[in-house]
């Protein structure tokens, strides 16, 4: 195994997390990082555009997932890249607001977060679920939440977003791994939205 270069101490953990990433069965792609500590943060996300700086490092990455423990040694050793989990290669996710994910614990739709839920520290969630079936239409008002699916992406902890939003697992994925089916988190969630 190569040595690692390592410039922030996030190094080694984003390389363990794109590891346990594949090791899951995910699809992966290098996310853009930050040079610490005078990184320009000028570059606009196209996911998340009210976050600047974190976005696929790779043009057209959604072709070319990364899916062995071998590519993520090809990447990671090289830098500290993000670790963005590709959408619609068997895992799809819903992000919503902390207020709607608190509506929908109190609200006794729970039952539905049985799978990995990532903490956004500007106070978003994102529950990853199965892939849709063809048949369910994935849109939601986006006062309630947005589904990451398709040619989408969402970050992975211990992933930057920018200087001060960082992903973290407000809930890690367990063995075996379970995901919730993205038609149950759905109607959990127009359910805690009505209620809202």
């Amino acid at each position: 195994m190569s040595a690692r270069i390592t410039s922030t101490i996030d190094d080694d953990s984003l390389w363990k997390a794109a590891r346990a990433a594949v090791q899951r069965g995910w699809t992966i792609t290098p996310g853009t990082y930050r040079q610490f500590p005078q990184a320009s943060a000028s570059k606009t996300n196209v996911e998340f555009p009210d976050l600047p700086g974190l976005a696929p490092f790779v043009p057209n990455w959604w072709r070319k997932p990364i899916t062995t423990t071998t590519e993520v040694e090809a990447w990671w050793s090289h830098a500290p890249y993000g670790v963005l989990l590709s959408c619609g290669h068997g895992v799809d996710a819903i992000e919503v607001s902390s207020e709607l994910f608190a509506a929908m614990i109190t609200g006794n739709l729970s039952s539905c977060l049985v799978g990995p839920i990532i903490s956004l520290s500007n106070a978003r969630y994102i529950i990853l679920t199965d892939r849709p079936k063809p048949e369910l239409a994935p849109e939601l008002p986006s006062s309630l939440g947005r589904w990451h699916f398709g040619a989408s992406w969402v970050p992975l902890p211990p992933t930057r977003v920018n200087r001060s939003v960082k992903a973290e697992w407000r809930q890690p994925p367990k063995r075996p791994l379970r995901l919730p089916s993205s038609d149950a988190v759905q109607h959990a969630v127009l359910a805690a939205g009505s209620a809202w």
